[in-house]
């Protein structure tokens, strides 16, 4: 399941309350953390947090320019971030707190109500004479809570939960869209407009 979080500066108080934030949301147990190489990521604070909160977590990174070992957190960066928020810098408290609660909402749709396929097969089609194809299988679309109980990640009781939360909160017919001017919102918190 996707999850997000705002952090004032990076220092050591802002990045672990987005740290504890992301726990607190998680269904279950973090089992290893898997950051960016840039010391924005994977830093002495990141470090300290996951020792104290978590003891015994696995830390691995990126190899150096190999973002495909980062494949699916880049694809969401695209695809759940910037598409809210674009490459804007957003610095103020103000913008912070209306990126978290952009980041709850945002949470709720794609993790209970988004489907998503995952790619099953890549088949390179090669014909003389012809230029060369691909074609993609997916499997079949499930929200990320779907297929999360389809696992023993998280107990039954969790599950139980988070579909009681689900049958609370149906979305209207494009909750995406209604996403979207929450983000642009963002650009004129803390009283400055944002600028390329």
């Amino acid at each position: 399941m996707e999850r997000a979080c705002g952090c004032a500066g990076t220092e050591l108080s802002g990045a672990c309350d987005g740290f504890s934030r992301i726990l607190g949301r998680l269904p279950f147990p973090v089992l290893e953390v898997h950051p960016d190489n840039g010391s924005e990521f994977f830093n002495h604070h990141l470090l300290r947090f996951w020792k104290e909160s978590a003891p015994g977590i696995q830390l691995s990174r990126s190899r150096p320019y190999e973002k495909n070992d980062n494949r699916f957190v880049e694809q969401k960066n695209s695809t759940l971030v910037r598409a809210y928020l674009g490459y804007g810098r957003l610095d103020t408290v103000a913008q912070t707190s209306a990126v978290n609660r952009l980041y709850d909402k945002m949470w709720l749709y794609y993790n209970l109500f988004q489907p998503v396929m995952r790619l099953t097969e890549k088949i390179w089609i090669r014909q003389e004479g012809q230029t060369s194809g691909v074609k993609r299988r997916f499997d079949q679309a499930r929200t990320p809570f779907d297929r999360l109980c389809t696992t023993t990640a998280v107990s039954r009781e969790r599950q139980e939960q988070l579909k009681a939360l689900r049958d609370k909160n149906q979305p209207p017919s494009d909750a995406a869209g209604d996403l979207r001017p929450a983000g642009l919102r963002l650009f004129t918190a803390g009283g400055r407009a944002w600028r390329d």
